[in-house]
C-alpha cells in the first residue's frame, strides 16, 4: 500500500519501522500488517506509521520521520541526512519508557519547529504583505514626487515667463516715445528663435504711422490707409515699404483696431501657438502704452490749445488760489500787474485797468478762495475822459487868454509906441538905441506869446503855414534865452543850406524856446554842463537837436512825458503843458517831436520835419 504523504497535512510525525518490537510497543497489543500505514495519538499528537521501504516517498516530499531500529548502517543514515534534514533515528535498544519519551521529545521538536516555521511563514507573509504596501507608498510617493516637481518645474516657467512678461510690461511703461516701444518690442521678439522683424502701423488723422528699427535706429514712414478689409496685403506693403523681402506676418490687432503689430517668423505651427498666447496677453499691456502716449498727445493738446486761448485775450487775466498764488495767468498779466491784483483800479503807464474777480465754480461747489481775475481795460475810456478834461482845461485857458490878451495888450502896445518914439530920436546913444530896440521887439514877442497862447486853444490851419527857415527861428529865438543859457557852456551848430520847410515861425520859435529852458532847468545841478543846438538834413527831414548834459529821463517816465498836465517838477514850476503843445504844434506841420531814448549823457529832443517844395 503506498502512503498518501500529501493528504497529511495535519500530521506532525512519520515513523518508518520494520521492527516488530517497535510495532508492538506502539500498537500495544492493537494488529495491524507490516504495510499496513496507521496512525495513533500520542501525548495529542499524530504518529504516521509506516514500513522503511515506503521512507523514499518522505524523503521526497520532504515530510519529517524517525527512522526506528537496532542497527543502521552508516549509509542509510548518510542518505537520508542527504536528502533530508527534518529526521531522527531511533536504537531500539533502549527501554519502552525512553522510547515512547524520545519520540515525544522528537514530536515537541517538530512541533516547537513547526511553529517557529509557521510564525516565520507568517512574519515572512506580514512582511511580504508590508513590502508590498512600501513598494506602493513608494509608488504613490515617486508618482506625487514626479507630479510636484512637474508642477514646480511649471510653476517656474510660468514664474521665469511671468517676471520677464512684468518686466517688459515696465520698460514699456517707462517708455517716453514711439520709438522706444517700438525698439523694446524688437528686442523681445529676438528672445525667440525664428522670430524676425517686428513693426507697428497705428492709423491716424486719414493716413498711418509705420514704424520699424532699421540696424539699432527706428524710423517712421506715413502711408495712406489700405481700402477695405485687406489686411491680408500688408507683407506685400511691408515689403514695398522696407524695400526687403517680407517672411511671413503673426499679426496682432489691438483693441477697436487702433493698431496693428506684425512680427516676421519663420517658425513650426506647431511651436507658434505658445508664442501667439504670450503675445496677446503682452498686447494689453502694448495697447495701454500707447493709449497712455495718446491720452498724453491729447492732454499735450487741449492745454495746449487752452493756453493760446487764455493768451489770446487782449486784456490781462489769471488764475488765483486761495493763498493768492498765481494758478495760471496769461502773456498780459505780467509781474507789475500780479503785485497790484488786490486794487480796485490798476494804472500801468497810459493803461488804466478794473480789477474784476469771480469765484470759481467746481463740480461739488465753490473752490474756496480761488477765483479768476480779471483785468478790463478802461484805457480809452479813461483816455476820453482825460481828452474831455483837457478839453475843458484849454477852453478856460483860452478864456482865461482871453482877458490876459485884454489886460497886457494895451500897455505892451503902449511900451512899443513909445518905444518906437524913442527909437525915432536922432540924439540917442548907439547903446541905449539898441536897449530901447530889444524891449519894443521883447513887448512885440510877449504879444505874440499871447496871441499863440489864444491860437492854441483853436484848431491849427495851413494858411498860417509858410515857408520857414529853421535856422533862422533858431538864430532870433536864442537871444531871449541869453540870461538862462548864459550859466552854462552852449555850443549851437547849424546845418549850411538848409531847405526851407512849412511852418508857423512864431510857433516854431515857441516850440524851440520851451526845449532849450528845459534843457536849461534840467542842469541846475550840473553848472558846469552843456547845452548844444543843432540843425541838419538827413533822410529826407530837416533835423533840430536840442540837448543838455543833465540827468536826463528816466525810463518809467519816458513814455509819458508828452502827456498833458504831467510834469517831474515841483509844484508851481511847471503846468505840464509845454512838451504837450510843443509836440501838437510840430505835428501840425507834419513833423514829429521824439526822446532819443538811446542818448545816455543827459536829454535829447529830436525835431523832424519836411522840407518844402516850391510847388507846394
Amino acid at each position: 500500500m503506498v502512503i498518501d504523504y500529501q493528504a497529511l497535512g495535519g500530521t506532525s510525525l512519520v515513523v518508518f519501522s520494520d521492527s516488530e518490537l517497535f510495532k508492538s510497543l506502539v500498537l500495544d497489543g492493537k494488529e495491524s500488517s507490516l504495510n499496513l500505514s496507521f496512525s495513533m495519538e500520542l501525548d495529542n499528537s499524530e504518529l504516521i506509521l509506516g514500513s522503511q521501504k515506503l521512507r523514499s516517498q518522505a524523503l521526497e516530499l520532504g515530510v519529517p520521520f524517525v527512522l526506528v531500529g537496532a542497527d543502521f548502517s552508516l549509509e542509510e543514515i548518510s542518505e537520508s541526512s542527504g536528502l533530508h534534514q527534518d529526521f531522527s533515528i531511533l536504537d531500539l535498544n533502549q527501554s519502552p519508557q525512553n522510547l515512547k519519551i524520545s519520540l515525544q521529545v522528537i514530536l515537541e521538536d517538530l512541533n516547537r519547529k513547526k511553529e517557529e516555521q509557521n510564525l516565520r511563514s507568517s512574519l515572512i507573509r506580514e512582511n511580504d504583505l508590508l513590502q508590498g504596501q512600501v513598494y506602493k507608498k513608494n509608488r504613490e510617493l515617486q508618482e506625487q514626487e514626479t507630479k510636484r516637481q512637474e508642477k514646480s518645474q511649471a510653476l517656474r516657467k510660468a514664474s521665469t515667463i511671468l517676471r520677464k512678461r512684468i518686466f517688459f510690461l515696465k520698460s514699456l511703461n517707462r517708455a517716453m516715445e514711439l520709438s522706444e516701444v517700438v525698439s523694446m518690442v524688437q528686442d523681445e521678439v529676438r528672445k525667440t528663435k525664428g522670430l524676425g522683424g517686428a513693426v507697428l502701423a497705428i492709423p491716424q488723422n486719414g493716413e498711418v504711422r509705420v514704424l520699424y528699427l532699421s540696424g539699432r535706429l527706428v524710423l517712421e514712414k506715413r502711408i495712406k490707409p489700405l481700402p477695405g478689409n485687406q489686411n491680408g496685403d500688408w507683407r506685400q506693403v511691408l515689403a514695398n515699404l522696407l524695400n526687403r523681402p517680407i517672411a511671413p506676418l503673426l499679426e496682432f490687432e489691438g483693441a477697436k483696431n487702433r493698431f496693428l503689430l506684425f512680427i516676421e517668423h519663420q517658425v513650426p505651427k506647431s511651436k507658434l501657438r505658445d508664442f501667439i498666447l504670450e503675445w496677446k496677453l503682452r498686447m494689453v499691456g502694448l495697447e495701454l502704452v500707447l493709449d497712455r502716449f495718446q491720452l498724453e498727445k491729447d492732454l499735450s493738446e487741449a492745454a495746449l490749445f487752452w493756453e493760446k486761448t487764455f493768451d489770446g485775450l487782449d486784456e490781462p487775466i489769471g488764475i488765483f488760489d486761495s493763498e493768492q498764488n498765481v494758478v495760471r495767468a496769461n502773456q498780459l498779466f505780467d509781474k507789475e500787474l500780479l503785485l497790484k491784483v488786490n486794487e480796485e483800479i490798476i494804472r500801468r503807464g497810459s493803461q488804466v485797468f478794473n480789477v474784476e474777480s469771480y469765484p470759481i465754480q467746481m463740480a461739488r461747489g465753490v473752490a474756496e478762495g480761488s477765483k479768476v481775475v480779471h483785468l478790463s481795460d478802461q484805457s480809452s475810456s479813461y483816455q476820453l475822459k482825460q481828452h474831455i478834461i483837457q478839453t475843458e482845461k484849454i477852453a478856460a485857458l483860452g478864456q482865461l487868454a482871453g482877458h490876459i490878451a485884454h489886460e497886457l495888450n494895451n500897455p505892451l502896445t503902449g511900451i512899443r509906441s513909445l518905444c518906437q518914439v524913442l527909437l525915432a530920436e536922432e540924439s540917442l546913444s548907439e547903446s541905449f538905441r539898441e536897449d530901447v530896440s530889444e524891449v519894443e521887439n521883447a513887448a512885440h514877442r510877449c504879444q505874440k506869446t499871447i496871441k499863440n497862447l489864444l491860437d492854441y486853444s483853436k484848431p491849427h490851419t495851413e494858411d498860417r503855414h509858410v515857408p520857414t527857415d529853421v535856422n533862422e527861428v533858431i538864430g532870433n529865438t536864442l537871444p531871449l534865452l541869453k540870461s538862462l543859457i548864459g550859466k552854462f557852456k552852449h555850443e549851437v551848430n547849424l546845418g549850411e543850406a538848409l531847405p526851407k520847410t512849412l511852418a508857423d515861425p512864431h510857433m516854431l520859435q515857441q516850440v524851440i524856446f520851451n526845449l532849450v529852458a528845459n534843457a536849461c532847468q534840467s542842469m541846475e545841478s550840473n553848472k558846469k554842463g552843456k547845452v548844444m543846438v543843432s540843425s541838419f538834413f538827413e533822410n529826407d527831414q530837416i533835423q533840430i537837436w536840442i540837448q543838455d548834459e543833465g540827468p536826463g529821463v528816466p525810463k518809467k517816465y519816458q513814455q509819458k512825458i508828452f502827456e498833458p498836465f504831467f510834469t517831474t517838477k515841483g509844484e508851481g514850476q511847471g503846468t505840464g503843458l509845454g512838451l504837450s503843445l510843443s509836440l501838437n504844434v510840430i505835428r501840425s506841420f507834419g513833423g514829429n517831436l521824439t526822446l532819443d531814448e538811446n542818448y545816455e549823457e543827459g536829454a535829447r529832443f529830436v525835431i523832424e520835419m519836411p522840407k518844402w517844395e516850391s510847388g507846394d
